[in-house]
């Protein structure tokens, strides 16, 4: 007959919960049952409306003018990276987000189509760039 061997695993097990239990009761806020903890909503600090349209429109009235005047691919591929630089960089009011992620969204297809000379992804984000300057006339104010 074989003896049976004792085993420190019981006593592991043991201690890793201990210590957990321990942890939890460390990190865990403690608050008494039945109460509840007010989430404050977040305060938009950013630019105003006015303030956001001015600076988009400088945005894309400065890649208007730098992208109409050549014809060179190069050239027009760096000012479509530029004017995506510059609105990724801006803190963008609550009522413009849908407004800001489409103008994103079109520059990126112009300069993915002229990239990669497809036609029809620069047609793409061509039209809906113009269409939001149609629906935002400031865009070129």
């Amino acid at each position: 007959m074989r003896a049976h061997r004792s085993s420190l695993y019981p006593l592991l097990i043991a201690g890793l919960t201990c210590g957990l239990v321990v942890l939890m009761a460390v990190t865990l806020p403690k608050s008494a049952p039945g109460s509840r903890q007010v989430v404050q909503p977040e305060v938009y600090t950013g630019p105003t409306e006015a303030e956001y349209e001015s600076i988009a429109s400088v945005i894309t009235t400065t890649f208007d003018g730098s992208y109409s005047i050549t014809a060179s691919t190069e050239i027009r591929v760096k000012a479509l990276e530029k004017v995506l630089h510059d609105l990724l960089a801006l803190t963008v009011p609550p009522r413009y987000k849908d407004l800001h992620y489409g103008l994103v969204v079109s520059f990126t297809l112009m300069r993915d189509g002229l990239r990669q000379s497809d036609a029809a992804i620069f047609e793409k984000g061509w039209a809906s760039y113009q269409a939001f300057t149609t629906a935002y006339p400031w865009l070129l104010n």
